[in-house]
């Protein structure tokens, strides 16, 4: 069965991400470095754009590059963005959009910890 989540109207250039992949790549590397209680370190979901309270930040306890730490990533290099903690490109006029659609896809993650196949996901931004 397939949930369909709708976050307001959708327009005509509404773009659809597939965030489900990196999202649960990112599940899977703090359930390895932090452990399954991973979501009780998020106290509030904040933008992915944020560098201070993105979902990384609060996991880690301290800022993006802190979390990038913590997972030994390369924070200038693509690893971030295919864990679903940044964008991969911040130059495109979509990046906007990404950020948007990555935040609700992890919202989703955090507030539904049962749900499986989260790899498929796709949000509407």
């Amino acid at each position: 069965m397939q949930a369909r989540l709708d976050f307001g109207s959708a327009s005509s250039n509404t773009i659809l991400f597939s965030v489900g992949s990196r999202i649960s790549a990112g599940v899977r590397a703090f359930e390895a470095m932090v452990g399954p209680d991973w979501r009780d370190r998020v106290q509030r979901i904040h933008p992915i754009a944020s560098f201070t309270s993105c979902v990384l930040c609060q996991v880690s306890g301290g800022d993006y590059l802190d979390g990038c730490r913590m997972l030994g990533l390369d924070p200038k290099s693509k690893e971030p963005a295919l864990l679903g903690f940044n964008v991969f490109d911040r130059e495109s006029p979509y990046s906007d959009r990404e950020f948007e659609a990555l935040t609700r896809g992890w919202e989703v993650v955090i507030q539904n910890p049962s749900l499986r196949n989260i790899k498929h996901m796709r949000i509407a931004a």
